[in-house]
């Protein structure tokens, strides 16, 4: 497998046009988790280059170097606008499918996890 497999996915200029895509945003993109722990587990990732703020890759391929960053608010707030986005489908597609909804967990990977 490739390691750097979602930091390939983040660069590519369309992404709706690989398999796993789920929705984009100009500084975000949900994708498909290849390794999902729940029926519905998307992941939020900032697109590459981060278009939203001056930061570089360098700076925001850990959360450790984000949450240093001056401005991680603003990579944090568009996380945060595409996380609420695929919640919304998410429990749009719960009630269409299963006829009902459950709680939806938000979270970071603070380090890859790749199983």
């Amino acid at each position: 497998m490739n390691l750097f497999a979602l930091r390939d996915f983040a660069r590519l200029p369309n992404p709706s046009s690989r398999q796993g895509f789920l929705i984009e945003q100009p500084s975000t993109i949900a994708i498909f988790d290849a390794f999902p722990k729940a029926k519905y587990h998307f992941l939020v990732l900032p697109r590459l280059p981060f278009t939203a703020a001056e930061i570089s890759e360098r700076e925001i391929d850990s959360l450790e170097s984000l949450l240093l960053h001056p401005e991680r608010n603003v990579v944090l707030d568009e996380l945060e606008k595409m996380a609420d986005e695929v919640v919304e489908m998410v429990r749009d597609e719960m009630g269409k499918s299963e006829g009902w909804e459950w709680g939806v967990n938000v979270g970071f990977h603070a380090v890859p996890s790749m199983r």
